[in-house]
């Protein structure tokens, strides 16, 4: 995923995107949702790969297999459709990026 550039406020032009964490992720990430301000040349996936080393261990736990690779049980939506982390997904102003992790239960 280092190929995609770089999710830095120095960077212009800057977009106002939404971070939503649902589930284990909320307490990984410190939180349910939080706004950020990123460069317009950012991907959803670079964004939250770059928030999950942010934030430490925990998240990148959650988000990382132990290959570095993102994990396919954790979903990535764009404004509630669902994006492969494989794919370098653009993202826009005002755009809404959710983690979703996987639920236990029965």
């Amino acid at each position: 995923m280092d190929k995609h550039k770089p999710c830095t406020e120095q960077s212009l032009p800057c977009i106002q995107v939404t971070l939503r964490y649902s589930g284990q992720l909320r307490k990984a990430f410190g939180a349910a949702h939080e706004s950020r301000q990123v460069s317009a040349e950012c991907s959803a996936q670079a964004l939250m790969l770059q928030r999950a080393r942010e934030c430490g261990a925990e998240a990148l736990a959650q988000v990382l297999d132990v290959q570095g690779n993102p994990r396919a049980t954790t979903l990535l939506f764009i404004n509630g459709e669902q994006a492969a982390w494989d794919q370098a997904n653009p993202i826009r102003d005002g755009d809404e990026i959710t983690l979703l992790s996987p639920l236990a239960g029965g």
